[in-house]
């Protein structure tokens, strides 16, 4: 079982600390420890979600289809960034960046004359004089300066559009038996629920050929998350500045010489969410993709331990997962009001012994 406390603490260590520390492993180690044994995902009856079931297969969404319009809506403190593009503290950071590179000062050719400019004034230990003169090549930016703001603007339009669209992941529960969650993500009751064992999510990533060997891409393996429910959304600004100082040094042809202050914020960004989603109890599998965006990606093969069918569901989808759990010798259970009881309870009924 997952201590909240614990839990928070071990994501918030996972920025880097000055020495290089951080607890992301840790952290990974601790869910995979803690992790509940089972997770069940809520469904609707349609063609969809039905031959999905029939085909094994597990689906991922998009944000932007989600019913919570703050689900990965990013927060960056642009102005703040901008501020300290403007007093040269974000500028520095790409000349102490160059400089510890220790490059001979032979520049590929497809490099255009003002990018070499900026390397050579970096280099030089010049950078104040540079940054404030107009470059050699005015169509491409005027100088440093302009060029980062610029990169600000276009990052934050391509990241946040990245996690609208291209971000896929699957929303479980730990509760197959939530009143609101039946009424909000299996059509009022007449849908059905999953129950998926969660040692069967954690496999190999696709952008790895030696996953076992590499520690560099570990996390990649580890994509099942617990959501935060918190009253303040994820500030991914830190997130947002990383990843220009990384774009701008490859467009310089200075690759690899920029990381993260934390491996785990692409992460971080789709599992905050307002507390009053807490009902939910909510976990997140994430599909990791090196590549290929293509939603007919967007899956994993996945066969589920158990059916949860709800008290609503009609007579000719209930026979038909009737007929997929005797198929494929899976437990299948219907849920039941208790109108002889006080309390507000589903409980199931076993159809399969």
């Amino acid at each position: 079982m997952i201590d909240k406390i614990q839990y928070k603490l071990l994501l918030d260590g996972t920025v880097k600390k000055p020495d290089g520390s951080d607890t992301t492993k840790e952290l990974l180690n601790y869910i995979r420890d803690s992790k509940p044994k089972t997770l069940f995902r809520y469904r609707a009856c349609n063609d969809f979600t039905l031959q999905a079931l029939i085909d094994n297969k597990l689906y991922f969404g998009s944000s932007c289809k989600f019913n919570d319009p703050y689900d990965c809506l990013l927060y960056f403190d642009v102005d703040r960034l901008k501020n300290e593009v403007r007093n040269n503290s974000e500028i520095k950071k790409i000349e102490e960046a160059i400089i510890a590179a220790k490059e001979t000062g032979t520049f590929p050719p497809q490099l255009s004359q003002d990018a070499i400019a900026i390397i050579r004034s970096l280099a030089d230990n010049a950078i104040r004089a540079r940054i404030t003169n107009s470059l050699t090549n005015p169509n491409q930016f005027n100088n440093l300066k302009s060029f980062y703001l610029q990169e600000i603007d276009e990052n934050v339009r391509g990241l946040s559009n990245y996690f609208s669209k291209y971000a896929p992941m699957a929303c479980f529960s730990e509760k197959p038996n939530n009143l609101l969650m039946w009424s909000h993500y299996a059509d009022s009751h007449r849908g059905f629920v999953l129950e998926y064992d969660t040692d069967a999510f954690y496999t190999k990533c696709t952008g790895c050929k030696n996953i076992t060997t590499s520690p560099t891409c570990d996390w990649k393996t580890t994509l099942l998350f617990p959501i935060v429910y918190t009253k303040q959304r994820y500030d991914a600004t830190q997130f947002l500045s990383d990843q220009i100082n990384i774009d701008i040094l490859n467009k310089l042809n200075y690759p690899k010489i920029w990381g993260k202050l934390d491996e785990l914020d692409i992460i971080k960004v789709g599992i905050y969410k307002h507390t009053q989603w807490a009902y939910e109890h909510e976990w997140r599998l994430f599909l990791y993709l090196k590549n290929n965006f293509d939603e007919s990606n967007y899956w994993i093969d996945a066969k589920p331990v158990s059916i949860y069918m709800g008290c609503r569901i009609s007579s000719c989808y209930e026979k038909l997962l009737i007929a997929y759990a005797k198929e494929n010798k899976i437990k299948l259970y219907k849920m039941s009001e208790s109108p002889s009881k006080l309390t507000y309870k589903l409980h199931k009924i076993n159809l399969l012994k």
